[in-house]
C-alpha cells in the first residue's frame, strides 16, 4: 500500500540521510593507539575525536574503541570483549580500561622517584611529567630537587644561583641553557666532532687550572715581597759604615774595639753626626 503523505516520504529521506552521514563519519575516523601508560589521557584524546567526527552512537563508539586496542591490551581485556554488555557498552568497556590498566597513586610515584630520565625531553617536559605522576602528592620542593637531580650537571651549575625560585622558572631557564648548550655543541661538530660533546667542561676546567697556576704564582709573588721587605727592615735597622761623601778620608781605619763604642750616629755619619748618643767614644777633636 502506498501513502500519499509528504510528512513520511521526508522523515524517511532524513534518517536515510543521517545513516549515511554515520556511515561516513565512523569509516573516516581514526582513533590514536592505545597508550596504556596514561590511560586517562589517552580517552581525553579518544573522546575529543569522537566529538569533532559527531560519533555519538554507543555501538559506533564501542566499536572504535575496540579497533584502537593493541595485542597486550586485547589479552587483558579477552574477558570483558568476549561477553560485552548489551547496553551502555562504550562506558563500561571505558571503565574497565581504566580499572586494569590505571596505575596506581603509590605506582606513579614510585615510577616518578626511581624510573623518569631527562632522555631526549626538555627539563619543561620532565617536570610535567613528574608532575601528572606524583599528582598533588609532592610538594613544590620535591618536584624542583628531583627535577634538578635528572639535569646535566653543566646545566646543574648555572642553576645553583636559582636554587629557591618556583619548579617552573627554574624548568624555563634549564631549557634555554640546554638549547644554548646543544646549539654550541652543533657548531662545534661541524669543525671539531670528536672534542664538541664536553667542549664547555673542558673550557671550564681549563679556565679553573689557569686561574689556580695564577693564584699560586701570586701567593709565591707576595711571599717574596714580604720576605724582602723584612729583609729591608733588618738592614735599615743595623748599623752602617760611614759613607765617603759624609765622611773625609783618613789614612788609617779607627782600631775595630773603638768602632764598636760609637753611638749610633756617630758610626753612620761620622763627624758630622748633630747628635750623639752615649756610651760613646767618638773624639771629634781627632776628625779635626
Amino acid at each position: 500500500m502506498t501513502t500519499n503523505d509528504p510528512t513520511v516520504t521526508i522523515s524517511d529521506a532524513a534518517d536515510e540521510a543521517q545513516n549515511t552521514a554515520s556511515i561516513v563519519a565512523v569509516s573516516s575516523c581514526k582513533l590514536p593507539q592505545f597508550w596504556s601508560i596514561q590511560p586517562r589521557l589517552w580517552f581525553v584524546q579518544v573522546e575529543a575525536v569522537l566529538q569533532v567526527a559527531r560519533i555519538t552512537n554507543d555501538a559506533s563508539r564501542y566499536n572504535q574503541i575496540v579497533s584502537a586496542l593493541d595485542t597486550d591490551a586485547m589479552l587483558q581485556l579477552a574477558d570483558f570483549l568476549q561477553n560485552p554488555p548489551e547496553t551502555d557498552k562504550y562506558a563500561k568497556l571505558k571503565d574497565e580500561i581504566l580499572k586494569r590498566f590505571s596505575e596506581s597513586s603509590d605506582r606513579q610515584l614510585h615510577r616518578a622517584l626511581t624510573e623518569v630520565q631527562l632522555d631526549d625531553k626538555k627539563p619543561s617536559q620532565l617536570l610535567r611529567q613528574l608532575r601528572i605522576l606524583m599528582d598533588d602528592r609532592a610538594s613544590e620542593d620535591l618536584l624542583r630537587i628531583k627535577s634538578l637531580a635528572l639535569l646535566p650537571p653543566s646545566t646543574i651549575r648555572y642553576l645553583k644561583l636559582l636554587r629557591d625560585a618556583p619548579p617552573d622558572e627554574l624548568a624555563e631557564v634549564a631549557d634555554e641553557l640546554m638549547e644554548n648548550q646543544a646549539g654550541h655543541s652543533v657548531m662545534g661538530t661541524h669543525h671539531q666532532p670528536a672534542q664538541a660533546a664536553h667542549r664547555g667542561d673542558k673550557f671550564e676546567n681549563t679556565l679553573l687550572t689557569s686561574m689556580a697556576k695564577d693564584l699560586s704564582g701570586l701567593k709565591l709573588a707576595i711571599a717574596d715581597l714580604v720576605t724582602c721587605i723584612k729583609d729591608q727592615g733588618i738592614t735599615r735597622d743595623r748599623p752602617q759604615p760611614a759613607s765617603g761623601r759624609f765622611q773625609q778620608s783618613s789614612s788609617k781605619e779607627e782600631p775595630a774595639s773603638d768602632k764598636k763604642k760609637f753611638c749610633y750616629y756617630h758610626r753612620l755619619y761620622g763627624s758630622r753626626a748633630k747628635k750623639c748618643e752615649r756610651p760613646c767614644t767618638f773624639d771629634s777633636s781627632a776628625e779635626n
